[in-house]
């Protein structure tokens, strides 16, 4: 083993990336909690209607999908969700978090790199997750709250594209961490500035376009899937 590099860092973007979630999937999992069944039904059927939209919105305007998705939470109370993250988290992240992720996490840790999650998820949400997985850090999207509950809109842009290259660039420049030694690991086109803003930039499960450009430039591309704990 080298070294330890504590000026290196290896950023993590969650959904897709080390486990097989995403902004629907933890949200679902929140809003059916303590539904009947003929509840849930009626909560689906009225929530179906918003998915093809989500899922065009998710293809051509990453940061648009988020703004758009993030207006279900409207009205929540922070302390319900906050709830739901303590008690219901691990119990949600656990068994999608991918074999290999936490492998590749492990080898950062013995390199000495720092290890930080960078998601547009909402950070209670998110936070459990990088309490199991004892990160350095985690950045996450933020709603704001009025009288205790989300008002269905974030705190800043969305931790999306350019806005989430811009808050590793700020965590690096904090932390001491020379981003040119640095590491990251994202699955999707919109994560693009974040990956080139290392020095080591890595495709995990690539949509199509992610992964032609990956493969163009030489970048390592992986496919995981299989199912660890944490």
């Amino acid at each position: 083993m080298g070294r330890p590099d504590s000026r290196a860092a290896a950023f993590f973007d969650v959904d897709r990336t080390i486990a097989s979630s995403n902004l629907l999937s933890v949200y679902l999992d929140l809003a059916l909690e303590g539904k009947g069944l003929l509840s849930r039904g009626v909560w689906i059927t009225a929530f179906l209607p918003k998915i093809p939209l989500y899922a065009y919105l998710d293809w051509t305007d990453r940061v648009r999908f988020i703004k758009s998705f993030f207006k279900n939470y409207k009205g929540l109370q922070v302390e319900s969700v906050q709830t739901w993250a303590e008690r219901r988290g691990p119990e949600y992240w656990r068994p999608r978090l991918f074999e290999e992720a936490l492998r590749e996490i492990e080898s950062h840790r013995e390199k000495g790199n720092k290890v930080v999650l960078l998601t547009g998820g909402l950070m209670e949400m998110v936070k459990p997750l990088g309490n199991m997985l004892g990160v350095d850090a985690v950045m996450a999207s933020r709603g704001r709250v009025s009288s205790g509950r989300f008002l269905g809109e974030l705190e800043t842009g969305p931790l999306s594209g350019s806005g989430k290259a811009s808050a590793a660039r700020q965590w690096a420049d904090a932390a001491d961490v020379d981003l040119a030694r640095s590491y990251a690991y994202a699955d999707d086109i919109s994560d693009l500035p974040l990956l080139e803003l290392v020095g080591s930039p890595v495709a995990v499960n690539p949509e199509r376009r992610l992964e032609n450009l990956a493969r163009t430039r030489g970048w390592p591309v992986h496919r995981w899937s299989g199912k660890g704990s944490a």
